[in-house]
């Protein structure tokens, strides 16, 4: 009877297991979907790229604005993935990076923290989502001519780094 319900228990813990892998497959699968589409740039930065990036001092650059910049070589050593998906090739593609973010963010249980929306300037929303250790923070901006989505996965503090940026020091 014991031996039994130890294999349950086992078998149990490996399909949830497996349906977590999943999960998390299925969620970058649907960022790297995007960088199929023509017109799209799509960047993602891993663990090893991001450290390497720390190591020099360097950024992380979309057209001409830094997303992260970080000339002392701290915020990106905190950060275990980015990805930064971009488009101004048309209405549809915006509409599609935009399907995609909402899905990201509601696929991650991501929470809305700030939301700009107005005629004279971009419509801006940050999320974001604490699980443990790992914060995982959403950024879209949709302009006219241009929308862009960014993903930060990582141990960072979404405060510090928002505080960084404020005063034009940090990131974001």
């Amino acid at each position: 009877m014991r031996t039994t319900m130890y294999f349950y228990l086992r078998v149990a813990l490996i399909a949830f297991a497996s349906m977590y892998c999943y999960s998390l497959n299925a969620q970058k699968a649907q960022l790297e979907k995007l960088s199929e589409l023509k017109g799209v740039e799509y960047v993602h930065f891993d663990k090893a790229a991001l450290t390497n990036l720390a190591e020099n001092k360097g950024s992380i650059d979309v057209g001409d604005n830094s997303i992260i910049k970080d000339a002392k070589g701290e915020i990106l050593n905190l950060l275990d993935e980015v990805y930064v998906i971009k488009t101004d090739a048309s209405k549809r593609l915006a509409k599609k990076i935009k399907n995609a973010a909402q899905s990201f963010i509601k696929s991650n249980d991501l929470q809305s923290l700030f939301d700009i929306t107005g005629n004279d300037y971009p419509k801006v929303k940050i999320y974001h989502a604490k699980n443990g250790d790992i914060n995982t923070s959403a950024l879209l901006v949709e302009e006219k001519n241009e929308t862009v989505f960014v993903v930060l996965k990582g141990a960072f503090n979404l405060g510090g780094l928002l505080q960084g940026a404020m005063q034009g020091g940090g990131a974001i």
